[in-house]
């Protein structure tokens, strides 16, 4: 069945990128989503702007991508608004992600409200990062991502589904909580495992992140059915570059039963069903 997984969190922004993951994903993938941000870094942390169009035409370039943009919590909502209504009704994207901790907006935000409602209009997830930052600017706040705060959105707009991406980590017990306490929430398994350290820190991390998820699963066991795979996959020259380990993950932790759900069924369900 590790044909048919589509990986809904990674950062793939141009041909080298995802020739770089095609090269460890192989054909196990049938689909990639790529969450766009407006800026990235280089293998010297120097950050770089991303052009939104060109990140969009490259991955309509691909027939195995979809495309995830950034909103802008600090920036004039309208125009946003406006041009994301355009992008999911012309189906060019299949939802919308924010950075709560680096823009130092929480969640419960009443400005996003109607991005929310704008979402659920199109049936399409609001992402959001939640827990840990990759603060290379030392800007992020993690007072901000904690997932507790997607609880009041997730309230106040019931129809709209919400994913906490990384599983909130190292919040996984909060975000399990929220995940089970909400319908309309949901989580993945990205971005917690990651090469900084050197290779031999990685099958510990898996391990740790599989009794980690035990654990939660233990107290919140629905949840199970609402966890979807995901990378953070981000190109070789950063820590974010695995794929084998979110595979042994899922697999140590999920029965053979449940694998095909998380690997692909429920993301098919939330991104591409609607």
């Amino acid at each position: 069945m590790l044909h048919m997984i589509i990986d809904i969190h990674t950062h793939l922004y141009e041909e080298a990128t995802y020739a770089q993951y095609r090269a460890q994903a192989g054909d196990r993938v049938r689909m990639i989503f790529t969450i766009y941000h407006w800026s990235t870094h280089d293998a010297a942390d120097q950050v770089l702007p991303v052009d939104f169009d060109r990140v969009h035409a490259f991955v309509r370039s691909h027939p195995d991508m979809r495309l995830i943009p950034a909103f802008d919590m600090n920036a004039a909502a309208e125009p946003q608004l406006e041009r994301l209504h355009v992008l999911f009704a012309d189906r060019a994207v299949v939802g919308v992600k924010c950075y709560p901790g680096y823009q130092h907006v929480y969640p419960s935000d009443e400005r996003l409200v109607p991005l929310a409602q704008l979402c659920a209009e199109f049936r399409k997830p609001l992402i959001f990062h939640c827990g840990d930052v990759y603060d290379i600017e030392q800007q992020a706040m993690l007072l901000y991502s904690h997932p507790i705060h997607v609880d009041v959105l997730a309230m106040r707009v019931p129809a709209c589904p919400m994913v906490i991406a990384h599983f909130g980590f190292p919040y996984l017990l909060e975000t399990a909580n929220v995940v089970s306490k909400n319908a309309n929430v949901y989580t993945d398994c990205s971005g917690t495992i990651d090469s900084v350290g050197g290779a031999d820190r990685i099958r510990p991390l898996v391990q740790q992140y599989a009794r980690d998820l035990d654990r939660a699963f233990a107290y919140f066991p629905d949840v199970r059915q609402k966890m979807m795979f995901g990378t953070d996959y981000a190109g070789m020259h950063t820590g974010l570059h695995e794929f084998d380990p979110y595979v042994a993950l899922v697999e140590q932790v999920f029965a053979p039963a449940e694998r095909p759900w998380v690997f692909s069924g429920l993301a098919e369900t939330l991104f591409l069903h609607s």
